[in-house]
């Protein structure tokens, strides 16, 4: 199976309201303007009216606030994305179009064309709440 899901959007806001997770209330607040500068992606808690096809079954939601181009012009149009990363767990990240669309054929539902970002490695995952880097 693919990563868990996550939320993209270039609004907190905006993800809290729709996601079904907490509000952005924590330790880690002071932190997110820089961070989110960078491949960041926060781990909130899920109200119980998350479904469970966002959570995954956990009590928690992550969302990246995008700084992608194209994946942020999507957000700024739609508002957010529901989304997983280009690969299966533990597995690498697939970086061509073609290679997503082979790995996944009948498991998503759309492969967005254009570039992946320049970025190396894997991005932060860090708890809301506590500020702790999980990844």
């Amino acid at each position: 199976a693919a990563t868990s899901t996550r939320i993209e959007s270039t609004s907190p806001e905006y993800a809290t309201e729709c996601s079904g997770c907490a509000p952005f209330e924590s330790k880690a607040e002071t932190a997110a303007p820089a961070a989110t500068s960078a491949r960041t992606t926060w781990v909130l808690p899920a109200t119980r009216h998350a479904p469970n096809w966002i959570t995954g079954g956990r009590s928690s939601i992550a969302i990246r606030m995008t700084t992608h181009p194209l994946a942020r012009g999507l957000c700024q149009r739609m508002g957010l994305l529901v989304s997983t990363s280009a690969n299966r767990a533990g597995k690498p990240s697939l970086k061509q179009r073609f290679s997503c669309i082979q790995q996944f054929a009948g498991e998503v539902d759309w492969v967005m064309p254009g570039q992946c970002g320049g970025e190396r490695g894997a991005s932060h995952i860090i708890d809301w709440q506590t500020g702790r880097v999980l990844r």
